[in-house]
């Protein structure tokens, strides 16, 4: 590290504040140095351009990882090589696509003196803590967020919300999700995450893995006003409601319908940087409307064959399939019901 240090470094200013990491053009004599020095081992990978931003021995062991990633270096890691041993990237997706997501958009770094690992080991903890709290203050505040942190607070029960007053929830967002919290729709987003089971049930999760593994919530948002239509359904249909659909559980139309507002064809529904496709009209459940009762029995009825016939087939895929394959099946259902089969993308075309 020293020898790094003193090619290109002040080595007085090194040796005083004990770090240095700086960036800067293609001659500069660090970067010569990190491709040699990868260039010698298999298991180190770089970058096929000289201009890195990130060099293997001024940054920490992940962002090499990273690189090992993107580089397709050798690994002795199993099930994430090819046949000559070298890191596959879409292998690496099936194991852990956070991962491989970060690999691609990279990280955000702080570099702190070596000292103080040392000398004041809890100080390293206080300041990433409070950087993470500052940090999750100033990030743009997405709905599926807002929709995972309330699900944190709110568990599955029948009378969870007769129980649980909304008000209470709504002050313990308001610290860390300040706008949704404020938001005019928060008592429906609140309705519709308990009709979901919470943090306890089944339905949120899956909406997490779909959101995490296909969506990025820069280009592909939702309004919360949108989401909030669906916070007016009853967990279940009540006795007013046809015989075959009395009693029902909507939740799984409710996971398909908002998978299908994020896969929409961003050319035919994006208006104002957002999603909109469905409107009150789509969602408002009709007692009387017999085709629409129709095409809601149909709809469940899938989604009981989807979510418990066919699990015993999907526990022999992989993860990220099953997730591609219960995500597309979710939406066409959704779509059905919503008779909005046109303007819907398939999952391997939203992946941005």
């Amino acid at each position: 590290m020293q020898s790094f240090l003193s090619d290109g470094f002040d080595e007085d200013e090194a040796d005083r504040d004990n770090f240095a990491v700086r960036v800067t053009g293609p001659d500069d004599p660090g970067i010569l140095y990190n491709l040699e020095v990868c260039a010698q081992q298999d298991k180190l990978a770089t970058m096929n351009y000289i201009n890195l931003l990130a060099l293997t021995l001024s940054h920490s062991h992940m962002n090499q990882i990273f690189k090992n990633i993107l580089g397709r270096a050798k690994s002795d890691a199993p099930g994430i090589v090819d046949g000559e041993s070298r890191i596959v990237e879409g292998l690496v997706k099936l194991k852990d696509e956070n991962l491989v997501r970060k690999s691609q958009s990279g990280l955000r770094w702080e570099v702190f003196p070596a000292k103080m690992a040392q000398e004041e080991p809890q100080a390293l903890h206080d300041i990433s803590q409070a950087a993470n709290i500052k940090g999750g203050k100033a990030m743009m505040e997405t709905e599926m967020q807002g929709m995972l942190r309330l699900g944190c607070h709110c568990t599955s029960s029948a009378n969870l919300a007769a129980e649980m007053n909304y008000e209470a929830v709504r002050s313990l967002l308001s610290s860390t999700m300040p706008k949704f919290a404020a938001s005019t729709h928060f008592k429906d987003m609140f309705a519709l995450v308990i009709n979901l089971g919470g943090s306890t049930g089944p339905w949120l999760p899956r909406l997490k893995d779909f959101y995490g593994q296909w969506i990025n919530g820069d280009i592909r948002k939702l309004r919360l006003g949108d989401l909030a239509l669906m916070g007016s359904w009853p967990i279940r249909l009540g006795e007013d409601f046809p015989e075959d659909v009395r009693g029902k559980e909507l939740a799984p139309l409710i996971v398909g319908i908002v998978q299908a507002m994020y896969g929409a064809d961003l050319d035919k529904y994006l208006k104002e940087d957002h999603l909109e496709f469905i409107s009150p009209k789509d969602v408002k459940l009709d007692k009387d409307n017999t085709g629409q009762m129709q095409r809601l029995h149909d709809a469940l009825r899938a989604f009981k064959f989807l979510n418990q016939d066919w699990q015993p087939a999907l526990a022999a895929v992989g993860r990220g399939v099953r997730i591609h394959m219960m995500g597309n099946n979710d939406m066409d259902i959704a779509c059905a019901f919503l008779q909005k089969d046109e303007g819907l993308a398939r999952l391997c075309q939203i992946e941005y």
